[in-house]
Formats: C-alpha cells, structure tokens, sequence
C-alpha cells in the first residue's frame, strides 16, 4: 500500500493505523528489511472496487496556488498521488499510483509507478480524479485531462480541490495479509482487515505476557505486511485509533 499509503479516521472499530510519519522513516526501514520499491506498491496495484465509486463529502475548498505547493512537496518527498479510473461499462473502479513532476503552473505531468497491465486498463477505464495525501487529510483534485498513455498523465489542474471526508474513500477487504506490529522491540502479530487510501485497518493479538499496555498511540510503530510468498510493505506509521479487549484487538 498506495503503496500502500497512509493516514486517519476511518471506521468506528478496530486499530487503524495511518503512514503519515513514513517519508522519512521508510527508507530506513527499507534498508534494513530490503524491501523493494516494487513490492511496496503491490498493495496498491490495480484494486478493484466492486462497490463503485462512492460520492465524496466534499469539506473546505483549497487554491490552486496551495495546491501546487502540496503537489510539489509529494514530487520533493518521492511520493505519489492516488488516480481513480472508472470501467466505461461497468461500475467498477481501480486506483493507480503516480509520481508528480515539479509543477510550476497550470500544468501537472505525473508519471505511473507501475505500469503493468496499464496498456490494456486504458481501452476500458476512463480517468475520473486524483487524491493527494495531506497529513491526516485527503485533497480531491479533479482536473481536465490533457494527455494520457502508458507512461504517464498531463492534466491542466481547476482553481480549486477540495478537502474530501476519508469515509468517503473506498475500502478495500483483505484475506491472506499477516500484520506485524513492532514498537519498543515488542513485536505483535495479527492481520490485515482492510485498508483505503490513508489508513490500514488490522486485528492485532498479544501472546503471554505481553499487553497492549505496551503499545504507546502517541508513538509511531513499525508495520510489515506480508502473505506466504514475500512481503508486501514495511513503513512506519501512527496509531490514530484502536479498540477491543486485552487479547485481541480488532
């Protein structure tokens, strides 16, 4: 995740944990654990949403010129943005990741993370939008489409996007993910219940004689996503909820 991703609220129960300290803190990670940048955005690849695309709750209007500062800052971080495409004849939806190019005007080239199978998404998926990571925010950009192929996207950007509600924002189900949690040296195992753009939700247990106790949600974790062949994604992030008993949390 996407990425993954990596940010906020999302729903009532469970520990979810957003990456919004993971900038910084991922390339160390990475050092260590010798993920690759490719295995990190598997998660995020081509997920379908088979619930479509929901209608956004659109908040406080933010300018083009602040905009263009955010987008620049993702391009200085070597982040990316979240694309939403929409099935011409289906009500589906699949996110893509791109990478931003300094923007400097109107004008915003991105180029795609990852570019599998993208030949063959362009003949039945049209572009509806873009997300931007802020913080604990989501920015809902929806430009006009200037140039579009298999390396990347040209869009000339509105006078104004829009903070968007993160419950607003698909969730996608998982199955098979394994979940380790590590602060302090204390490392907890559980597994991944879904996930969005900004936030991971995860159900996590404690094995005698740990407790949560030892969980501080005013300090970042490590997290490290994998299934039975490799792992998917190792980044740091922040607990921004969790709820649930004293074995297990969910």
């Amino acid at each position: 995740m996407e990425s993954a991703k990596k940010n906020l609220q999302l729903i009532d129960s469970g520990l979810e944990i957003s990456d919004e300290t993971a900038p910084n803190a991922t390339q160390e990670t990475v050092a260590k654990s010798g993920v690759s940048d490719h295995e990190k955005l598997e998660i995020s690849k081509i997920i379908p949403n088979d619930a479509g695309d929901p209608q956004p709750r659109l908040g406080d209007a933010v300018s083009k010129t602040t905009l263009i500062n955010k987008l620049n800052y993702v391009n200085f971080k070597d982040g990316t943005l979240l694309f939403n495409f929409q099935h011409r004849k289906y009500d589906k939806t699949i996110t893509r990741r791109a990478k931003p190019q300094p923007c400097m005007g109107d004008t915003l080239d991105c180029l795609w993370a990852n570019t599998d199978n993208f030949h063959h998404m362009l003949h039945s998926y049209e572009f509806k939008y873009f997300l931007l990571v802020d913080g604990s925010k989501l920015l809902r950009v929806d430009p006009e489409l200037e140039r579009l192929d298999d390396e990347g996207i040209r869009l000339v950007l509105p006078e104004k996007c829009y903070e968007v509600s993160s419950r607003a924002t698909a969730r996608h189900s998982c199955k098979g993910i394994r979940v380790q949690l590590i602060q302090n040296s204390s490392v907890f195992s559980g597994r991944l219940l879904d996930f969005n753009a900004n936030a991971l939700r995860a159900e996590i247990s404690t094995a005698a004689p740990q407790t949560f106790d030892w969980i501080s949600s005013s300090s970042p974790v490590n997290i490290i996503l994998s299934n039975e062949q490799e792992t998917l994604y190792t980044g740091e992030c922040k607990i921004i909820r969790q709820t649930g008993g004293q074995q297990t949390r969910t």
